[in-house]
């Protein structure tokens, strides 16, 4: 069998990796979903959905994808909806929608947050195995939904040239050779911190032993990492070209970095990825954001509703159909008997609705069966919540929804990583399992 990793070396040294071929597998006809890299991503856009036109009305598989999703059509079968899963934070904060952590709970801090969803990926062996464990990206570096364990956002990338220079293009002999030269130096001094921490450790107390063995694990984890950037730093970068798109402005951006996206995970270069998507002036709309102030959900009528409405569904639909176009792209990369997309859960949503940005039955769709692992062609209603005026102003006495972290959780035990419990998550989702 053919290793994952086998390289083409060109007679100027430079690698080129190889797609996935059906020597890689152990059945050379099926190319079985087991020796295929499995992947999460997360597409977030902020202020909500006008939900009359984005939430199907129908539950169970024979739903109907409404005008703001009708780019989808193609894939529904290979779609879920889900109504009924909650946001734990309100008004303008997307801090908890991939941690699934209320970031007020915490006594005594004013904000406290927990790892979020890609970084649990990003450091379990899945992330481990490619050179880059997660791929943060924003179409601002300012705008974050990544959060470290102790609390720290992750930093995104914007640029569509950091990004493709990042993946693609082999840095000069020079700059490797320093770069492992600075890396040998941070783990000799690692190495000295280890040794003096296992003498003083014999002359601390009980507690201070604890505190200290805290510390040393952490060195040990940075140790490790240092390790694997090292194995990676003599491996030849796959070659792809930057994708052209035709499209400028803030659209085109959007489509560029997706297409650069599908590459990293067609390379296996990432298996999970987040991408906070938000520019709130898109071409002949207006503002996004003062939009999502413009009042209820509840007009049906398209032609019929108010301009300013028309215009915040438009750009739903818009949204919407650019992250079709990647779907699109992952469903034509073949990895054996099956595809890039079919081997992802692509998760697409806001952390809030429209109105208020009211945070209870968050927009969120998924595509995607994870490899044959997540049941898919549903739209999964865990706790009705109608998509009329009243609802919105009043929340319905029977409404029960879930915490969004239930979800996380699921995908993290489909990737057969071992967790009990997600922020606020602590219940998989078992509706949504093959």
């Amino acid at each position: 069998m053919m290793h994952r990793r086998t390289f083409l070396r060109a007679a100027a040294g430079i690698g080129l990796s190889l797609p996935w071929l059906e020597a890689m597998a152990d059945s050379p006809k099926t190319g079985a979903a087991g020796d295929l890299p499995r992947r999460l991503g997360f597409v977030h856009v902020p202020n909500g959905m006008y939900m009359t036109h984005f939430q199907p009305a129908q539950a169970g598989k024979n739903f109907t994808l409404p005008y703001s999703l009708a780019a989808l059509e193609p894939f529904r079968s290979r779609l879920n909806y889900y109504t009924g899963l909650d946001d734990p934070n309100s008004a303008h904060n997307y801090a908890g929608f991939l941690t699934g952590t209320d970031v007020a709970a915490t006594p005594g801090f004013n904000f406290r947050n927990t790892i979020s969803i890609d970084q649990v990926v990003a450091n379990s062996p899945i992330g481990q195995a490619t050179r880059f464990p997660a791929i943060n990206l924003a179409t601002s570096s300012s705008m974050r939904i990544s959060w470290s364990a102790d609390s720290v956002s992750q930093p995104t990338l914007s640029k569509p040239q950091d990004l493709y220079e990042m993946l693609f293009v082999q840095d000069p002999r020079q700059i490797i050779d320093a770069r492992l030269q600075h890396l040998k130096d941070e783990k000799r001094m690692l190495d000295a911190v280890l040794v003096d921490a296992k003498r003083v450790h014999q002359q601390l107390g009980a507690a201070d032993q604890r505190k200290l063995d805290e510390y040393l694990t952490a060195v040990r984890a940075v140790e490790k990492d240092l390790q694997r950037l090292e194995s990676w730093m003599n491996k030849p970068k796959p070659q792809a070209k930057m994708p052209q798109h035709k499209i400028g402005g803030p659209e085109g951006l959007r489509r560029l970095n997706l297409s650069l996206i599908a590459l990293a995970l067609q390379t296996d270069s990432t298996r999970v990825f987040t991408y906070y998507a938000h520019d709130d002036r898109l071409p002949g709309h207006n503002s996004h954001h003062g939009g999502s102030h413009c009042g209820n959900e509840e007009f049906a009528d398209l032609k019929t509703m108010p301009a300013n409405h028309r215009d915040f569904v438009e750009i739903n639909k818009l949204e919407a159909t650019i992250f079709a176009d990647f779907i699109a792209q992952l469903a034509t990369m073949k990895e054996g008997d099956s595809t890039v997309l079919d081997n992802s859960c692509l998760v697409y949503g806001s952390a809030h609705r429209m109105l208020g940005h009211h945070h209870r039955s968050v927009p969120l769709l998924s595509v995607g069966s994870l490899g044959g692992k997540i049941r898919t062609g549903y739209h999964h209603v865990f706790s009705p919540f109608p998509v009329n005026g009243e609802m919105n102003r009043k929340l319905s006495a029977e409404y029960r929804g879930r915490p969004i972290g239930d979800l996380h959780l699921t995908l993290l035990q489909q990737l057969g990583i071992d967790v009990k419990k997600h922020g606020m998550g602590s219940n998989d989702i078992g509706e949504i399992c093959a």
